[in-house]
Order: structure tokens, then C-alpha cells, then sequence
């Protein structure tokens, strides 16, 4: 069957806060807890449908990169709040990249020594 991200789109079903058809958009910057545990618990990750910040994530970038991973075919998606927040990933992995190739080229040599 050929691949048709219109019917992987119509596939997903998420329902609204209030039962909408459609999620409801969040647009919170910031997350309250009910108690201090919740919050440790979300810090480390251990908590879910818990939100930290919106720099973090947001119901509605999960649902955003839940609908385009069902569109694009892959696992997952990630959708970032700025320009700067999905940039910043790509320049860590050229930094470490870099810092590989570097490492590597200094084995290389030591090798070549003995």
C-alpha cells in the first residue's frame, strides 16, 4: 500500500480538554503543581502529561510533533518553541562532531608514534 500521510493525519484521534474534536491549544508559558513531589518527579522525568516550562514542552508541540511523526512516518517528531531552541541542538551535535573528529585525528597520530 502506498504511503499517505493524509490517512496517517485522519488516524490520529485526540480529543480536547473540554471534548472538542480537535486538542486544545495551550498557550501557558508556565506550569503549576499540586504538590512538590509532582514537580521533583517532572523535573526528572518521571512524570507524564506534567509540564515544566514551555521552553520544555507544551501539549500542544507534543501533539504538533505527535501528528507530523504520523505524517512524515517516522517514530517521532520534535517541534521547537523558537527558531533558537531548534537550532541549538544542531550546533551541539557539529560541536561534539567536531570534538570526535579531533579526538580521533590525535589517536590516529599517537598510533602512527608506535
Amino acid at each position: 500500500m502506498k504511503f499517505n500521510p493524509a490517512n496517517n493525519i485522519q488516524d490520529l484521534q485526540y480529543f480536547g480538554e473540554f471534548g472538542g474534536v480537535n486538542p486544545s491549544i495551550s498557550d501557558s508559558s508556565t506550569y503549576t503543581f499540586i504538590s512538590a513531589k509532582t514537580m521533583l518527579d517532572t523535573f526528572e522525568g518521571n512524570t507524564d502529561g506534567c509540564y515544566l516550562y514551555s521552553r520544555h514542552s507544551t501539549p500542544s508541540n507534543l501533539y504538533l510533533g505527535e501528528a507530523l511523526a504520523a505524517m512524515e512516518g517516522t517514530e517521532a517528531a520534535n517541534v521547537a518553541s523558537s527558531g533558537m531552541g531548534a537550532i541549538t541542538p544542531q550546533f551541539y551535535k557539529f560541536v561534539v562532531m567536531e570534538i570526535m573528529w579531533f579526538l580521533a585525528e590525535q589517536f590516529m597520530a599517537v598510533l602512527m608514534l608506535f
